[in-house]
């Protein structure tokens, strides 16, 4: 039976090799593409080969326009822009990978993913040992997640669910999908769905709270019904 190898292994194999063949590599894009070959070495090399065809230095931009993935940086952009109810970071970020010819269903799953993360940085205090994360990723992740409540979570979680889903029924109409969903994320008013009412609840119950402490709630969408 054969063992995912750890994403630090395959990173620094993946540096060595690189070195070897004179390839520039940045180490960010090395835990890209470990990330990507999902615990397998042969894998790894394959897409090192593969960017390496660009016959440029290897970073993080050209690791997401060869592969289609690894764009996560944006991702946690995107999904701290949607705990702000920041619409305009939320459309220029949607607006910069169409323009870029970037997959919006596989930038889906990155989001999908990094929820994923989010939910296991909350629940676990050993979240690290869990995740394939660089040491500068986990540092964004955590900070983001403090964000979020579990019924925040779940309500985005569902919403990027079935959207993933209309985006491989529709796909010619990925980016209105993706923005229709986004939108109703920042806003749960917007959805008459379980999770949305469970959110709007809880924004409530936070409200009251603070107000019984003295302490004026800063007004957000998530608190009207």
């Amino acid at each position: 039976d054969f063992r995912r190898i750890p994403l630090q292994v395959l990173s620094d194999r993946l540096a060595y090799i690189a070195e070897q063949e004179n390839i520039r590599l940045d180490p960010a894009a090395a835990q890209q593409i470990a990330r990507q070959a999902q615990g397998g070495m042969r894998d790894a090399i394959s897409l090192l080969e593969l960017c390496a065809g660009a016959r440029k230095k290897i970073d993080d931009a050209l690791v997401f326009a060869t592969v289609g993935s690894g764009n996560r940086e944006s991702a946690y952009k995107i999904i701290e822009a949607v705990s702000k109810s920041d619409f305009e970071t939320v459309y220029s970020i949607i607006n910069d990978i169409v323009m870029k010819s970037g997959d919006l269903s596989v930038f889906w799953q990155e989001i999908i993913d990094s929820y994923r993360d989010i939910m296991v940085v909350k629940n676990s205090d050993r979240a690290k040992v869990y995740l394939d994360l660089t040491d500068a990723e986990y540092t964004a992740l955590s900070a983001i997640a403090s964000d979020f409540s579990m019924a925040r979570l779940s309500y985005h979680v569902s919403i990027l669910e079935s959207a993933m889903a209309d985006m491989q029924r529709a796909f010619n109409s990925k980016r209105s999908i993706a923005e229709i969903a986004l939108t109703r994320m920042c806003d749960p008013r917007l959805s008459e769905s379980n999770e949305a009412l469970a959110l709007r609840i809880e924004e409530l119950e936070r409200a009251v709270k603070m107000m019984k402490l003295g302490v004026t709630p800063v007004s957000q969408p998530a608190t009207e019904v």
